[in-house]
């Protein structure tokens, strides 16, 4: 296969391993332990920590993919969630939060 001036690694390889790889691959499980403020938080098991590339953007120095996603922390601990399901009240309600 050719590659394409510039590129150090064909698509093939960056597909078949590497950091790129574990970082798509990554699970629940592997950011509940890299990220302890989402693994104590009560709403994570709704939230699942959001999205990897926000708590990429908003990790405070270095860039961490286990990195909280702010936006989801401000939707449920602001009480945005409940704001949400009360508007919606007509509608069933499936993931229901538990005090």
């Amino acid at each position: 296969m050719r590659r394409q001036r510039g590129y150090a690694h064909s698509l093939k390889e960056l597909l078949s391993g590497g950091e790129y790889l574990d970082t798509v691959c990554a699970n629940l499980y592997q950011r509940v332990m890299n990220n302890p403020v989402c693994a104590a938080c009560e709403h994570f098991r709704y939230c699942n920590g959001g999205c990897m590339a926000l708590g990429t953007l908003y990790s405070p120095e270095v860039p961490d993919v286990f990195g909280s996603d702010l936006t989801k922390c401000v939707f449920y601990r602001n009480g945005w969630y409940r704001k949400a399901v009360s508007a919606m009240s007509g509608w069933r309600n499936e993931t229901e939060i538990r005090p």
